[in-house]
């Protein structure tokens, strides 16, 4: 029998908090939100107990995931013993010693979906305030599910700056607990139920992860596949569902011709409707996923990005042609391999008997078969040709008013090319833009498809491809089997021929004449537009994460909307596609710029202009950016804001850290410098004695060292040379006029002793380069400079970085460039600080760990290696052996 699961309001919950017998201390808040149930299928006492049911009966749980869940009437039910450590994200969990309390919020607040807000919004912040409070810690103490996972939970609505403020704001109010009678019967009731008994676990609860589709789905309220009647009918006016290039009649969802008539003459209609009331054209986007999908995913990522582009004003067709290849392709290879994990390491190193095995086993067909698929769709009885011919119509009747658009991922190319074939045999409008990302089509069906089309009447506009250089192909992998992207194992393996040239490779693209020219590769002038990875307009650096990649995404939709490359637009937030099948990791990108002008003596001019400068910069390529300006910029927000980005921050992550202001000197007290020395930046509120010194950032960044999260700082400041961990020997420069230099008298350095005096610094790395990648203004001893309203080095650096070439920058080349560019002034000159090997690294790359191979090489090819030439040829031999055996035993 499930529990009656109490339900109490904020101050019932407060005082609950008081008279709870704790024998687990809490040391972070988790915030999750369920996704299924969202408020329009919320039922009160009803769906506590579902999903009670679920995370028992299913999971084998003992108890509900969660401590409490908030409802959309700012209901706040209580859930699992708080002395019982959460089933909220694997590895996370802790113990019943300590760890975190976990919070469910009922709804769906991904983008476009359910909104955070009223009630429920303010009793998520006081229980999140109240625990934080119980227990000493401070508002960044929290952590949302999707910064330990994949998942976009708690929805990408709900942004953790702002929350940590609002819950920041709800403490420096105070909280008032007040008891009364009434409150009391709920709370012995509440208590009761805590303390209820419950069965031992029925495995290691420590590893449980949280899945707000698997309750929803399975526990009585949708489809197993995850897609929800209200999610089918949201995507039927955008998607043509296609199997074997026909219109699919099973499955999730069906379409058939009706339905694309009504998509077109009802749906379209009242779109164009709308634009012209906004004095805008109707933007029809036409989508071509890639191959690596089924149909539940294609529809899933449909449905993700459909809010998304409908708020920057286009509308989105979106063709899911059933292409669920990868799955297949590496179950084959893994069979190939055999079932240890050895024999996968073994062959990983060996990528071209990856290749052998992928044709000896017939795996080629597979993609054929893909291939077929997408052809079919545009010949004669095809539903993409069906829906190009009343798009005709559609254009026909509007003139003007309509404009087309194409965008493929991966294996999308290659159905774009036969349906844009298809529409221009119809004499439809000229696509405006046809954008393809990390093509996998062959350059042959390129040159014989889309190449002609360019610039005709009935044709293509404007062609712009996105994929990734050489470098990064080689650095990427197939489901870590084949240790390089995809499309070479297509154009070595999978393709018509051995080694046939692919659209979406570096050496491919610079080896036909034609594209080469095409695209400007050769110093002659380009007829179409290439953008390379990683750079300000495409940042992915797998083969699999062009369509989620916000940098990339932003850059189409520019494309499309007819932007200049610095013009904002609504930028697309990573989701969850509720695949457990394939997992891609798409790099998060954070920033935090400070800027100080403001100081009660010898303000600056430069520095907020400074901090703006690199905002923009670094939002261009996709970084969520915040900003601590003048007043804003305390010790303690400087400090606190940097923990808040490397504590959300996960493997791969990338956080860059940009201060301007001035910088000083102040005595250490801790005997850890040798000329007795701390390295410090300048906070607003340095009066007071607050100093952000070298030691407390090497603390800081100590903490977070073993995260895999790459940390860049770029300082513009005096003597900033090493001021994440500094031993320097300087002369205070206080009467050059325009440095940011401030001298430190006695009385502050007075007040800043008494304030830290407890402080222990960790000296066992002084003498170590930090794992951070540190870019500074100017040596240990010398000024940092600033005129005609800004930094030198600002200046510099960012001209640099904004005149990067097609394809990367590393940051040792960076470091190079900038240092040069300060060789006819004496007064400064910049540093750079990092591990030797981060020098090859290109910027913001966050390749993972098992792909960074610190001396900057390329691995051997070891098949062309004489030495091994016999082995391999004999590993062949034994792989065609093991392929027919597996033949004869399939059949």
């Amino acid at each position: 029998m499930p529990p009656p699961f109490s339900q109490l309001n904020k101050l019932e919950f407060s005082d609950l908090l008081v008279q709870f017998n704790f024998t687990r201390r809490i040391n972070m808040v988790h915030v999750h939100h369920t996704w299924r149930p969202n408020h329009a299928q919320y039922r009160g006492h009803d769906s506590i107990e579902s999903m009670w049911r679920y995370h028992t009966q299913n999971n084998g749980w003992r108890d509900i995931a969660q401590h409490v869940s908030i409802g959309p009437e700012g209901a706040i039910w209580l859930g699992r013993n708080f002395n019982l450590a959460p089933a909220s994200a694997s590895g996370h969990n802790g113990s019943a010693v300590s760890g975190p309390f976990m919070i469910e919020v009922i709804g769906d607040f991904d983008l476009g979906q359910d909104q955070l807000m009223g009630v429920q919004h303010s009793a998520l912040i006081h229980v999140i305030s109240a625990v934080q409070q119980h227990f000493n810690l401070p508002s960044t103490a929290m952590m949302f599910h999707n910064m330990m996972s994949s998942k976009s939970c708690p929805g990408t609505s709900v942004v953790f700056d702002e929350l940590v403020e609002e819950v920041r704001a709800e403490r420096a109010g105070g909280m008032v607990s007040r008891q009364m009678t009434e409150q009391q019967l709920r709370i012995a009731d509440a208590l009761k139920q805590l303390n209820r008994e419950v069965p031992a676990a029925r495995g290691d609860e420590s590893l449980a992860e949280h899945e707000p589709h698997d309750e929803f789905e399975r526990g009585g309220f949708g489809p197993a596949s995850g897609l929800s009647r209200d999610i089918i009918d949201t995507l039927r006016p955008h998607v043509i569902n296609l199997r074997g290039g026909q219109f699919s009649s099973d499955g999730n969802m069906t379409t058939s011709p009706q339905e694309v008539d009504i998509l077109i003459d009802q749906h379209l209609e009242a779109a164009l409707v709308q634009a012209q009331a906004q004095q805008q054209p109707l933007r029809i986007m036409l989508y071509a996923h890639g191959g690596l999908v089924d149909e539940n995913a294609g529809l899933m990522q449909a449905y993700n990005r459909l809010a998304w582009w409908k708020n920057n004003h286009i509308y989105p067709l979106s063709f899911v042609w059933e292409s669920g290849l990868f799955e297949t392709i590496t179950d084959q290879l893994k069979k190939a391999l055999g079932k240890g994990e050895r024999a996968i390491d073994f062959f990983a190193s060996t990528d071209f008997v990856i290749e052998k095995a992928a044709r000896t086993l017939g795996v080629d067909t597979i993609w054929r078969g893909m291939k077929s698929a997408a052809e079919a769709a545009s010949a004669h009885d095809g539903g993409a040709l069906y829906t190009a011919k009343k798009l005709q119509a559609f254009c026909a009747r509007h003139g003007n008013n309509v404009e087309l658009h194409a965008v493929g991922h991966s294996a999308g190319s290659i159905f774009h090319a036969y349906l844009l074939t298809a529409c221009h045999r119809l004499g439809l409008p000229a696509f405006r833009s046809l954008q393809l990302l990390a093509p996998a089509a062959n350059i042959d069906l390129f040159k014989s498809h889309v190449v002609p089309l360019l610039g005709q009447k009935h044709g293509i506009d404007q062609l712009t491809l996105f994929t990734m250089t050489r470098r990064y192909e080689q650095a990427d992998n197939c489901a870590y089997i084949y240790r390089k992207s995809l499309l070479y194992l297509v154009s070595a393996a999978l393709d018509t021929r051995v080694n046939t040239p692919i659209l979406g490779l570096d050496e491919s693209l610079r080896a036909d004449a034609v594209t080469a020219r095409l695209f400007g590769l050769t110093g002659n002038s380009k007829q179409a537009d290439i953008h390379w990875a990683v750079s300000s307009t495409t940042a992915s650096t797998s083969h699999g994460g062009f369509d989620d990649d916000t940098a990339t995404l932003a850059s189409v939709v520019r494309n499309i909307l007819g932007l200049n490359p610095t013009d904002a637009v609504v930028n697309y937030p990573l989701h969850d596609d509720g695949s457990k099948k394939r997992r891609t990791i798409h790099a998060n990108r954070y920033a935090l710029c400070i800027g100080i002008n403001n100081y009660s003596r010898k303000p600056l001019a430069g520095c907020v202009a400074d901090a703006r400068a690199w905002g923009a910069w670094l939002n261009g390529l996709g970084f969520q950016v915040n900003y601590l300006l003048d007043q804003e910029a305390k010790a303690a927000a400087i400090l606190e804001g940097i923990d808040a980005l490397l504590s959300k921050a996960i493997e791969n992550d990338v956080v860059v850290i940009q201060f301007a202001g001035h910088g000083t000197q102040i005595a250490d007290e801790s005997g850890d410098e040798l000329d007795r020395l701390d390295e410090a930046w300048v906070p607003v509120d340095f009066e007071g004695g607050n100093f952000v010194i070298d030691d407390m950032l090497g603390e800081l960044f100590a903490r977070h060292r073993d995260r895999g999260v790459e940390l860049v700082l770029f300082t513009d400041c005096c003597h900033s040379g090493t001021s994440t961990r500094a031993a320097f020997d300087a002369n205070a420069p206080e009467h050059q006029a325009n440095s940011r230099f401030l001298y430190v008298e006695p009385e502050l350095q007075r007040k800043f002793n008494q304030q830290h005096a407890a402080r222990i610094r960790s000296t066992a790395h002084k003498d170590e380069v930090g794992w951070e990648i540190h870019f500074a203004a100017c040596l240990d001893h010398q000024s940092a400079y600033e005129e005609n309203g800004q930094g030198n080095f600002t200046r510099a650096t960012l001209n640099i970085l904004q005149a990067i070439p097609g394809d990367h920058m590393t940051y040792g080349a960076l470091a190079d460039k900038i240092i040069q560019s300060f060789t006819n002034d004496a007064r400064q000159t910049p540093n750079f600080r990092s591990f030797s090997h981060r020098r090859s690294q290109p910027l913001f790359a966050a390749l993972t760990r098992q792909n960074d191979d610190p001396t900057g090489n390329e691995k051997p090819n070891m098949k062309n290696n004489p030495e091994y030439k016999d082995s391999f040829e004999r590993i062949e031999r034994r792989l065609d052996e093991i392929a027919s055996l597996l033949r004869n035993r399939l059949n």
